[in-house]
């Protein structure tokens, strides 16, 4: 008994029939429209696409904590791909290091911006002494989780042989602030240092660190205030009028 080959009718509004190739279809549906145009694909530039994760990872690790900062989480958090992570980054530890520098510049940033305004002021150095440390508290209490990733960021640093050298890099950029912060208050205050600024500039990274760390663990700035009293008493000593 032979087989019937039963004909298939074509799809209600479509010249092909149903069971015809899937390119040939295509092809069809090309030449009944021939002003189609392809769908655009946006392409992020690789500048943003680095700015994006380098802004993930700090998120994710002031959140989290640095060992919950893998590649993966960081992606999820940007809302890319491990493709576009690869694109822009050979490894994790690369992005680390520019989560460091950018971290360090934002820091370096806010610092110089004091001291541009400092410079400008005038009046007594007990006073510019302490709205700059009051300045630097506020700005802690207002970014507690960028704060615990700079500290976390720092310890991971340490303990990963490629990214040690940022440690150094890191202070050697406070110091550097730190000198000139004091700098512009002597010479808004017209008073000089009885000691070597250098000195002076390594006791206010010891202070900013020690106070960083209290205002972070008890969640106000508050604890800080009589801190910044005292601290600005022992700097006040150091210095004479010119």
């Amino acid at each position: 008994m032979s087989k019937t080959t039963v004909p298939v009718d074509p799809a209600p509004g479509d010249g092909t029939a149903a069971h015809e190739p899937a390119p040939r279809a295509a092809r069809a549906a090309r030449r009944r429209n021939p002003h189609r145009t392809a769908r655009k694909v946006v392409r992020i530039p690789v500048a943003e696409r680095r700015a994006a994760l380098v802004e993930a990872a700090i998120t994710v690790i002031g959140r989290d904590g640095v060992r919950a900062a893998s590649t993966r989480a960081i992606v999820a958090e940007a809302g890319m791909s491990l493709a576009s992570f690869h694109y822009v980054f050979e490894s994790h530890d690369e992005l680390m290091r520019q989560v460091v520098l950018e971290v360090l510049e934002h820091e370096v940033a806010t610092v110089t911006d004091r001291v541009v305004a400092l410079s400008a002021a005038g009046g007594d150095l007990t006073d510019l002494l302490g709205a700059a440390l009051h300045t630097f508290v506020e700005t802690v209490a207002a970014n507690p989780e960028r704060e615990n990733a700079l500290l976390e960021l720092h310890q991971y640093a340490l303990r990963t042989e490629s990214l040690r050298d940022l440690t150094l890099v890191e202070y050697e950029a406070y110091y550097a602030g730190a000198t000139q912060l004091l700098l512009a208050v002597a010479e808004a205050a017209q008073v000089e240092w009885t000691r070597p600024v250098e000195d002076l500039a390594r006791y206010v990274v010891t202070l900013t660190d020690g106070l960083t760390v209290a205002v972070l663990t008890y969640g106000d700035q508050s604890v800080a205030d009589s801190v910044r009293d005292v601290a600005v008493a022992a700097l006040v000593a150091q210095a004479r009028p010119r």
